[in-house]
């Protein structure tokens, strides 16, 4: 037989902190805020085509004209120039503002897709919390019916030893001590699958306080 050391040891988790994790580290969160500011650059060019605008040129340049070549680098004349050019849009169709609008429309897409993501996150980290922590507490009481259950099984030992309870009795105590530990087992699975799940949801690791790509970084570089 092979007893298994089953260690039973709580995990504190702050529900905003674990919100906090779950939308940093979420890459298809992050995907939908670069394609947010995207539609708001392609809003501000949509803005810009066919608009009125001004453009001021200036330079500044010194020219010589002169068929001998050494006489090329004296007597500069100066090439000093302003130029001041307006674009007034007269009339375009409603084209640039039905750009614009189409723009708006998909950034307000986005802005959607980003809030579903957000309570979608918050869901799952919120039965990944409540999950852990009443498994938890199911685990610390049926443990302790374990040991109460251990001190009855060894008790009806030594009574089936002495005659006091026939064998069919000690069977159904001994059945009964192994649902019990089979209970406590099935508590304990679902405690630490829910520790994977919020890991999962937040990439964080609550039990040893550390990020899941700072452990992944420290243990590549190791």
């Amino acid at each position: 037989f092979v007893v298994p050391a089953i260690q039973l040891n709580p995990v504190d988790v702050n529900f905003n902190k674990a919100l906090e994790h779950g939308f940093k580290n979420s890459a298809h969160l992050q995907r939908l805020n670069i394609s947010k500011r995207y539609n708001e650059i392609d809003i501000e060019e949509q803005e810009g085509r066919n608009a009125f605008h001004m453009t001021l040129e200036m330079t500044y340049g010194l020219e010589k004209k002169n068929h001998k070549l050494a006489s090329l680098w004296e007597q500069f004349d100066n090439s000093n120039s302003v130029t001041l050019n307006a674009y007034v849009p007269l009339w375009d169709g409603g084209n640039r503002k039905a750009r614009i609008e189409a723009e708006k429309m998909q950034l307000r897409r986005t802005e959607l897709q980003i809030q579903e993501e957000q309570i979608d996150i918050e869901n799952d980290i919120t039965n990944a919390v409540t999950n852990l922590n009443e498994y938890y507490t199911r685990s610390k009481n049926m443990k302790r019916g374990l040991e109460l259950v251990m001190e009855i099984t060894i008790e009806g030992i030594d009574q089936y030893r002495d005659g006091v309870i026939s064998l069919q009795d000690l069977l159904q105590i001994i059945n009964r001590h192994a649902d019990t530990e089979i209970n406590f087992l099935n508590a304990f699975l679902g405690y630490r699958r829910s520790l994977l799940t919020l890991t999962r949801h937040t990439y964080y690791d609550f039990e040893k306080n550390v990020s899941v790509m700072d452990a992944f970084n420290l243990n590549y570089s190791q």
